[in-house]
């Protein structure tokens, strides 16, 4: 990564728009801080949190003792234990609420303003990210973007507790980014990230940037 090479205010939009993919990374990239725990402060509440959080500690301590410690299962702990057998019907209301609720101090505007410039300019634009599609589908929708993301399993209309899809991030992100788009009709295909857990997304790119905590993007590629 060159770290003299900053990301201009204003993106230079690609020449041949219909040819261009461009893929945003969620959380810490497209927002200011991780969706997931003010996710759970807006649809819990603080002492429902609290109440359960004995719960959370054991589940993570059980994960820690056997070595099954992962970001991806920690996640999924936390959701089973606030959520499990919540309706389809309350998870969507609970996630089409969300993001128009926080927007303001959640999302990153400039960030965003790149999201809709490429949209608008033609491009093919998705977000590719490891939170889950309750949140991420109304987002993404009301974006008129696609969308790749771990997606959360429901039978008899009530959540199980796991994942419906492989947590998205790390090499998954790259294997989900393959079988959604057929990359060989792009003359161009950029990402947004902010961690490791996009490098394999990076990977597949012409063009890609990382940021840090202050919002400035610096060529990862």
């Amino acid at each position: 990564m060159n770290n003299n090479t900053l990301h201009p205010v204003a993106i230079q939009l690609p020449d041949e728009p219909a040819k261009t993919l461009v893929l945003f990374d969620f959380d810490g990239t497209l927002t200011n801080s991780d969706s997931l725990g003010r996710y759970l402060s807006f649809s819990l509440g603080y002492m429902r949190f609290f109440l359960g959080l004995p719960v959370v500690l054991l589940r993570f301590f059980y994960l820690l003792v056997f070595n099954k410690w992962g970001n991806g299962v920690a996640k999924q702990q936390l959701m089973t234990t606030y959520f499990k057998g919540k309706t389809k019907f309350e998870m969507e209301t609970m996630g089409k609420a969300f993001i128009p609720s926080q927007r303001i101090s959640l999302l990153n505007p400039t960030v965003l303003g790149w999201l809709r410039a490429y949209r608008d300019a033609g491009c093919r634009v998705a977000v590719v990210s490891a939170s889950f599609d309750v949140w991420l589908q109304p987002f993404c929708s009301s974006e008129q973007i696609e969308l790749i993301c771990t997606r959360l399993e429901f039978k008899n209309d009530r959540f199980t507790g796991q994942y419906a899809t492989p947590n998205c991030n790390y090499d998954e992100k790259a294997n989900r980014i393959r079988a959604a788009f057929t990359l060989e009709n792009y003359t161009n295909i950029i990402a947004y990230g902010n961690s490791k857990g996009d490098h394999a997304m990076f990977e597949l790119t012409t063009e890609a940037w990382k940021t840090d905590r202050k919002g400035i993007f610096e060529r990862y590629k």
